[in-house]
């Protein structure tokens, strides 16, 4: 072996080792506007590197003792290359499906999410895996030297996939995009694989990841989104390091912040009017239950987004009671985006980038109401935002006569995620409240207090009478009858798939 083909095998490894961590974190980014990222995803994504890692060393290895030829080798790693090139046509191909299957409730988030990680990685996952037990074949020309030999190859792998970690999500993904990043990585192994067949025409591979690239630029410049592609009106999209943002302008002026997949509005803005017809409008019923210790209502939001509660408190009542808002919001797109297409630029608030809890940790004021707005769908709620020790330091944080509010999402009210999340809400404060938003409504105000709160007393002004009546009619104690969340256990997702297979099943 010459000392010459001995680097390239190093390198060649080293650049395998990179693109397989690449795809293993950019597929989470790729099916998370469908399927959300919990522990079930990811476990379905490492589980499915896994056996087509294990699948392909076997496969290579065995190929290799009867074939130990370089240019098998590289024609394989372009074989890889061509496939990873067409990962993000091909999902673009069976996103309508994905989006078709969840609407109708009829694809399990576990099933589905794997299902559609087989078709777009299984075989370039395995391909990659044939590389390394390929490589060291190649490589070993005497038993004496096979183990350094082998170690040395495995590490530089190994030195590569820790570079790809940390290149994929600290830079690639938030400065190109997903998609982007794994054209990258599609070029990355059709140089390597060009490169080691020495030949001028296997460059011409290169053709066929751009073109796939050109082909889904198109779509997007005519669909107007790479996810949604349904959706008319989007007049500003972006991928953040959090997740996929769009702004959609409605044929009637409203403007609609939407995430991930679509299936929930984080924020309406409308240019007239402060009612949005959504469930925003039932936090209006909060700020007349409380006595100010210091004629000053303090209002904490937990989750931002484009501001939309809090600009309906502020035009509704800054006038008659003095109000400051403080809010947390853990992606700076989606403030950016706040402040760009929504309210957060027409009402004052001192925004903090971070996550919720540690916020609440460090915080060393107190508030009369904490609005809980981080939960954007059955299928991303934040776990440790949904526990009982989450509950236990929000109420920390309150004055003596302050409360919690919330939205959660439910398709029925016996739905075991919000019964849970109830019951954890009801095993810190003694008094919590629910009642849909609207009938047939998925939105569910929740309010939680340790004292006895009667929205039939309260003075409401003009504009939420309306809203008073249907709180006072609808409102229902919470029952304390199942599962407690807690940091240790909180099988969020686990409930959330259930969700999907039982109404499969209905």
């Amino acid at each position: 072996m010459t000392k010459s083909r001995t680097w390239f095998l190093r390198l060649f490894v080293f650049g395998t080792g990179f693109v397989v961590l690449v795809l293993e974190l950019t597929a989470s980014r790729l099916i998370a506007p469908y399927f959300g990222t919990s522990i079930f995803v990811w476990a379905n994504i490492i589980g499915l590197v896994l056996i087509a890692l294990a699948l392909g060393y076997w496969f290579g290895g065995t190929l290799a003792d009867r074939r130990p030829e370089l240019r098998l080798l590289m024609r394989i790693t372009l074989l890889a290359g061509l496939l990873v090139g067409m990962i993000p046509f091909l999902f673009q191909l069976i996103g309508p499906i994905a989006i078709f299957g969840l609407q109708n409730l009829s694809v399990s988030l576990i099933a589905g999410s794997f299902f559609v990680l087989v078709i777009l990685f299984f075989v370039p996952m395995l391909l990659l895996g044939m590389v390394s037990p390929f490589a060291v074949r190649l490589l070993n020309d005497k038993v004496e030297t096979t183990g350094r030999s082998s170690g040395s190859l495995y590490a530089w792998s190994t030195v590569g996939s820790i570079l790809g970690t940390f290149t994929t999500a600290f830079l690639a993904v938030p400065l190109l995009g997903t998609r982007e990043t794994i054209y990258a990585s599609a070029i990355v192994l059709i140089l390597l694989g060009a490169a080691g067949l020495r030949r001028t025409n296997a460059w011409v591979f290169l053709a066929i990841p751009l073109a796939f690239w050109g082909i889904l630029m198109a779509s997007d410049w005519v669909n107007g989104s790479q996810y949604t592609i349904f959706r008319e009106g989007v007049i500003w999209e972006e991928e953040s390091p959090y997740q996929f943002i769009q702004v959609v302008e409605r044929p009637d002026g409203e403007r609609w912040l939407l995430t991930n997949e679509g299936y929930g509005i984080q924020s309406i803005y409308k240019e007239s009017g402060i009612l949005t017809g959504h469930y925003y409008d039932m936090f209006l019923l909060l700020p007349p239950l409380i006595e100010p210790v210091d004629g000053t209502i303090d209002v904490l939001f937990v989750g931002v987004a484009g501001g939309t509660i809090g600009y309906e408190m502020h035009q509704v009542y800054a006038d008659d009671v003095p109000m400051r808002f403080d809010g947390v919001e853990i992606d700076p797109v989606l403030a950016d985006v706040g402040e760009r297409f929504f309210y957060l630029d027409r009402y004052p608030i001192d925004l903090t980038i971070g996550d919720g809890r540690g916020y609440l940790k460090m915080a060393e004021k107190k508030y009369d109401i904490i609005v809980v707005d981080a939960y954007g769908h059955n299928n991303s709620v934040p776990f440790h935002l949904a526990t009982a020790e989450f509950f236990e330091l929000a109420k920390s944080r309150l004055e003596e006569n302050g409360m919690v509010g919330l939205n959660l999402v439910a398709d029925r009210p016996d739905q075991p995620l919000m019964k849970n999340l109830l019951t954890t809400l009801r095993s810190v404060f003694s008094e919590v409240g629910h009642t849909t938003v609207a009938e047939n409504d998925y939105n569910h105000f929740v309010v939680a207090a340790n004292r006895s709160v009667k929205f039939e007393d309260a003075v409401m002004p003009p504009i939420a009478k309306e809203l008073q009546k249907h709180a006072v009619k609808n409102i229902t104690p919470a029952a304390a009858d199942c599962e407690i969340f807690t940091d240790n256990h909180a099988p969020v997702e686990l409930l959330t798939d259930l969700m999907y297979f039982r109404q499969a099943l209905d």
